[in-house]
């Protein structure tokens, strides 16, 4: 429980800091898409997605210009894997064979059943209504992978 609360504090900090603008500027969500994961039949885990688009908009006085501040994060609770366990993140829909789940966005590595995946900026994947996120275990990521949660936005 102890590592689930500080794995939660920690994305929530650092969730923040990054939608922070500059103490001249005023920030105000642009677009926000949520969805909540859900395990298959063979994971009793759960997870949501975020994405996030935020522009900074200067205050009148400002010299600052505008800035655009993207962030997508994945998180994982309660997934029935073993410590240091990896789960790979794909974000759909899928394009080809080659790519059965969408496109590859990075990796979570479990610790008591939880993790998370944070990108900002410019590593952040081409998301919008519709899109799907499927976390798979990484030992199994192939067409016939092992899916563990999926969602879409």
């Amino acid at each position: 429980m102890k590592m689930k609360t500080l794995l939660m504090t920690a994305v929530l900090a650092i969730s923040g800091l990054a939608l922070t603008a500059p103490a001249v500027a005023q920030s105000s969500a642009t677009l926000h898409l949520s969805t909540t994961l859900n395990g298959a039949a063979i994971s009793d885990g759960s997870g949501s997605a975020d994405f996030i688009i935020a522009k900074s908009t200067p205050a009148p006085s400002a010299v600052a210009k505008s800035k655009v501040v993207t962030k997508f994060s994945v998180v994982v609770e309660s997934v029935t894997a073993a410590n240091n366990n990896i789960l790979d993140v794909f974000v759909g829909p899928a394009t080809s064979t080659n790519e059965p789940f969408g496109k590859f966005v990075g990796r979570i590595h479990l610790e008591g059943g939880a993790g998370a995946l944070l990108q900002v900026d410019a590593k952040t994947p081409a998301i919008r209504q519709g899109s799907t996120v499927t976390v798979v275990d990484h030992a199994g990521a192939t067409a016939e992978g092992r899916v563990v949660l999926q969602g879409t936005f």
